[in-house]
């Protein structure tokens, strides 16, 4: 009787997670971001269809720098959950450009592009093979799916550690190995999860893809479910910090 009730007090934050994580964006803060993205990326996407030059290029330099806000508020997401939180940060536009000073033209600029960056380049390192595979083969076989499957395991953690770790050691791939086997259960949770997550929004994409009402409300369902995948690898820190023993 003991040892099931110990089994389940350990099972039951797990089951939890999940179905909370589908409601970290749900309060005010995050379907406020959710709304402002879109209304942003929309008006840009429809001003781009103009066909002067000098219109595009600058949509495209305001759609970048919208861009890098969406990211550096996912990375607060990120790292807000892996303190406990379960609710989207309340702070809007957190650590966003300072407008006095130098910080306007280059502290506050270079801060938000190095959590671009930090954000981008663990996607890129793993899934880029996968991608880069049936262009120069002109094929989708077992190995393009063996790419796949890797990159897919291995970026959770190699994307989480360079979030909580903001340095160098986050892209040490030893730290990585080392943590998966030490949170290999849980871990392998976390995958699941993610692929059921990044599943549901591709099918929802194909459901909506010829639907020009769909193809609008899909923008703020992707940012919803991104957000969720954010709380999702913030809470796998804050559940398993001990074993990761990261001291970060």
């Amino acid at each position: 009787m003991d040892n099931q009730c110990i089994q389940d007090e350990m099972t039951e934050p797990q089951r939890r997670n999940f179905f909370n994580a589908l409601l970290f964006p749900a309060n005010t803060t995050g379907l406020a971001h959710i709304g402002l993205f879109t209304v942003c990326f929309l008006l840009l996407s429809g001003v781009r269809r103009s066909g002067l030059l000098a219109v595009r290029i600058a949509v495209g330099f305001i759609g970048l720098m919208v861009s890098i806000e969406l990211v550096n508020y996912l990375y607060h997401c990120v790292r807000e959950s892996a303190v406990g939180a379960t609710a989207a940060p309340d702070s809007l536009f957190a650590d966003s450009f300072d407008f006095s000073g130098t910080s306007f033209t280059f502290g506050g600029y270079f801060n938000l592009t190095g959590k671009f960056f930090t954000m981008i380049i663990p996607a890129l390192i793993c899934f880029l093979p996968a991608g880069l595979y049936p262009i120069f083969t002109e094929r989708f076989d077992r190995v393009f799916t063996l790419l796949l499957v890797i990159g897919t395991f291995y970026f959770p953690m190699f994307f989480l550690a360079v979030v909580i770790f903001k340095s160098s050691s986050g892209y040490n791939p030893f730290i990585h190995i080392i943590s998966i086997f030490c949170t290999l259960l849980p871990y392998c949770l976390l995958v699941f999860q993610i692929s059921f997550v990044i599943g549901g929004g591709i099918y929802l994409i194909r459901l909506f893809q010829y639907s020009i009402v769909g193809g609008i409300l899909l923008l703020p369902i992707q940012l919803y479910l991104i957000m969720v995948l954010m709380h999702l690898l913030g809470r796998f820190y804050y559940l398993n910090q001990s074993k990761l023993n990261w001291d970060a």
